[in-house]
């Protein structure tokens, strides 16, 4: 993505009240955590509305996550130990026709062996394909590179058992990053500006429990692209992915690097530099949401084991947690760039049309813009705009390939559309 000037950044601090007004919606759950809670406890009585406290309920989510973050054992049963064991195997057998990253993963048992030869690798692309300064970036990434090595090895691994509980932890990623956001004043903010009916829609998709849905589905889906894709499928992408975080853990996923790009790429969304950064004359759509993150003063902080919610502005800097949270905020923000370039009514005669059609069109458009986001936009602004794909509810990637779409975005949105489609 290109960068591009926004507006200043909003350094002012929110008072308890006005945040719990905001998170709560003046006297109702927030969506966000109204969905959560109904996963735990099934239908959420009046009482329990009425003694909700937000804080609380931050305190236990952090707990929550940090607890997977920082899990050290693994209590695997026989079924999951032969499952992993049979993954190994399948994937060593065939170690010469892999391809990178996916063949990293499985030349050694060992998350340090991997990581460097990871880094390794896309330091020889760099070589490649980048004519000036090649000493120089690649001594920028061996760098960072030891300094993941050296956290990997005395950082806690943060190992998960399986896909069902990997879910849960994004779905938790995504409650605690959406309850902690400012949702009111990004609205208003002068780069939007949004009239009332058009927050009021934005707000009603945000508190929908069928989007959360999606949302989740998207964030996996994307770390199966990014991160896991064989070439052969969902259910094989699925196999790299349990194996790594039965194996490596979530921490080894916070460092693999993007090794066929040209920038500072990492994680398990391969984030990179344009879309966070610490430029002060470029605009990164992460760092613009994160300035709607609510700062808890000390006092709240330490009382409710709080931890500091806003994102460094750094990837290198970033912990496990913060991957996830940056790519909810960048998800975000391609929504709201799409109501501040499309026709409210547009999108909402979509909307009305087929809920769960539409939702899954935003998916691809997410996953588009992720990947190449003023393409992305442009096509599906004149997807939109044509009466012809709402009525009939044709699929966006279609509609791309009929546009004869840059070819690239057209494959990312072919492994996209085959993952979401598995990504139960």
């Amino acid at each position: 993505m290109r960068a591009e000037k926004g507006p200043k950044k909003n350094k002012e601090r929110v008072t308890r009240r006005e945040f719990l007004e905001v998170a709560l919606g003046g006297v109702l759950i927030t969506g966000a955590i109204l969905w959560y809670l109904k996963k735990r406890v099934g239908e959420v009585s009046k009482e329990t509305k009425e003694k909700f406290s937000l804080e609380k309920f931050l305190s236990e989510i952090n707990e929550e996550l940090t607890k997977i973050e920082n899990n050290e054992e693994l209590a695997l049963i026989p079924e999951q130990k032969e499952e992993i064991e049979k993954i190994s195997k399948e994937f060593k057998e065939n170690l010469e026709k892999l391809s990178y990253p996916i063949k990293a993963y499985f030349i050694t048992d060992n998350p340090v062996v991997a990581l460097d030869t990871l880094w390794e690798e896309k330091n020889d692309y760099i070589k490649k394909h980048i004519e000036n300064n090649i000493e120089e970036i690649i001594i920028g990434f061996r760098e960072i590179k030891l300094n993941f090595l050296k956290r990997i090895e005395v950082e806690p691994k943060g190992y998960i058992e399986d896909l069902e509980k990997f879910v849960d932890y994004i779905q938790k990623c995504i409650i605690e990053s959406l309850s902690i956001l400012h949702k009111e004043k990004l609205l208003e903010n002068e780069r939007y500006n949004f009239d009332e009916e058009t927050k009021s829609f934005i707000l009603e998709i945000l508190k929908d429990t069928e989007f959360f849905d999606f949302l989740t589905k998207t964030l996996l889906s994307l770390i199966f692209v990014e991160i896991c894709n064989t070439g052969k499928g969902v259910e094989e992408n699925k196999k790299v992915l349990t194996y790594l975080l039965r194996k490596y853990g979530l921490r080894f996923l916070s460092f693999i690097p993007s090794i066929y790009d040209k920038v500072f790429s990492i994680g398990p969304f391969q984030l990179s530099e344009l879309v966070i950064g610490e430029e002060k004359d470029k605009f990164y759509p992460i760092n613009f949401i994160n300035n709607f993150v609510i700062d808890f003063d000390e006092e709240i902080r330490r009382e409710f084991n709080l931890p500091k919610y806003k994102l460094p502005s750094s990837l290198e800097k970033f912990n496990i947690r913060d991957h996830f949270r940056a790519e909810i905020y960048l998800l975000l923000f391609y929504l709201l760039e799409l109501f501040r370039e499309v026709d409210l009514e547009k999108i909402k005669k979509t909307y009305q049309k087929d809920k769960k059609w539409f939702y899954y069109q935003l998916c691809y458009y997410l996953a588009g813009c992720h990947h190449l986001p003023g393409a992305t936009k442009s096509l599906f602004k004149m997807f939109l705009e044509d009466e012809e794909n709402i009525e009939n509810q044709k699929s966006f990637l279609d509609f791309a390939e009929n546009q004869n779409a840059n070819k690239n975005l057209i494959t990312y949105l072919e492994r996209f559309r085959d993952n979401l489609k598995g990504a139960n």
